[in-house]
């Protein structure tokens, strides 16, 4: 059940970015304060449901580094797509985060699987997923957005838009690694105090509000900066606000579920298997919805990487008897 679980929020994850896809988000840091604020909103709700919890700083330097993650989005989503950007920052994720669960890393507990050869091969096979779309997808990173706002300037994205083929997709694919690096740590504190701290409490959803406050406060930082570096004159439209939202809450239940999922699951275990199946839930939207993989050729390399992340995510689950 627990491993059902994780992949239903894995289609969650991999999913919460098509609300705006379909909009035009110029340099997407408006995009990310909003969708960071409704985070907020969330987890201040959870923690009134649940109980105050106490703030833990340690977890909110977690929810900061995401933050940084999340403002390269609409970057990523411009130069090389959802289909590669989400394939892609989900490989780094995984690797990274899975790496500190097993190895020990940023202060948490070693978690060894009953059999560590089939995990493995599991994390391996999710990285070749990857690795075999990014080396022969054809992309076409922007799609037309559906809905264009009318505040936007149209050059506001020309550094973007005016560079070459080849230099667009070394930034994205730059910008996606460093946003999967990013998001792994976004976990680690919260684990790390879970495990060193005498008396901490061991219930993942206590650390959720710490994190997103970290989020909230990353997010608002950025923003005041941008802010200040256009001189008070940031790329701000009102019509991409709901999607914003939209994919605010989605990530935010997927989130709290996905830290209750690394406890009951192990984080070595739910690791892979959360960050590699959103990155092909995330590649479906992109072929089957805006077409950013095109040719039969690139579609069936895309069928196999499919093919490859869905048997990682059996050997890892069976690495650990699950």
């Amino acid at each position: 059940m627990r491993f059902l679980v994780s992949l239903a929020l894995s289609v969650v994850l991999g999913s919460n970015y098509v609300p705006v896809k379909r909009f035009e988000m110029g340099d997407g840091v408006f995009f990310q304060w909003i969708l960071c604020i409704t985070v907020w909103m969330c987890g201040a709700i959870l923690q009134l449901a649940v109980g105050v919890s106490p703030f833990v700083p340690l977890a909110a330097t977690g929810g900061m580094a995401w933050s940084m993650g999340n403002l390269c989005v609409v970057l990523i989503l411009r130069t090389i797509g959802l289909a590669q950007g989400m394939l892609i920052w989900g490989t780094a994720n995984m690797i990274m985060g899975w790496g500190a669960a097993r190895f020990g890393f940023f202060g948490i507990t070693p978690e060894l699987p009953q059999s560590q050869l089939l995990q493995y091969l599991g994390v391996a096979m999710a990285a070749l997923s990857a690795l075999s779309i990014n080396e022969d997808a054809d992309v076409a990173a922007l799609s037309p957005p559906t809905h264009q706002t009318h505040m936007m300037d149209t050059d506001t994205m020309a550094w973007c838009d005016r560079l070459s083929d080849h230099t667009r997709r070394a930034m994205g694919l730059f910008l996606s690694i460093f946003s999967g690096i990013m998001y792994s740590f976004a976990f680690d504190p919260a684990q790390s105090y879970m495990d060193r701290t005498l008396g901490a409490s061991q219930q993942a959803f206590h650390y959720v509000f710490s994190q997103f406050s970290g989020i909230l406060m990353g997010s608002t930082l950025w923003f005041v900066i941008y802010s200040l570096a256009t001189r008070s004159r940031p790329n701000v439209s009102p019509e991409v606000i709901l999607p914003s939202m939209a994919s605010g809450v989605m990530w935010a239940i997927a989130q709290t579920c996905f830290m209750v999922a690394n406890q009951h699951l192990s984080q070595a275990i739910a690791y892979p298997i959360i960050t590699a199946v959103p990155g092909t839930i995330g590649a479906l939207w992109g072929v089957l919805v805006f077409k950013e993989i095109r040719g039969l050729r690139n579609m069936l390399v895309l069928t196999l990487a499919f093919a490859i992340t869905f048997t990682s995510v059996a050997l890892t689950a069976m690495a650990n008897g699950a």
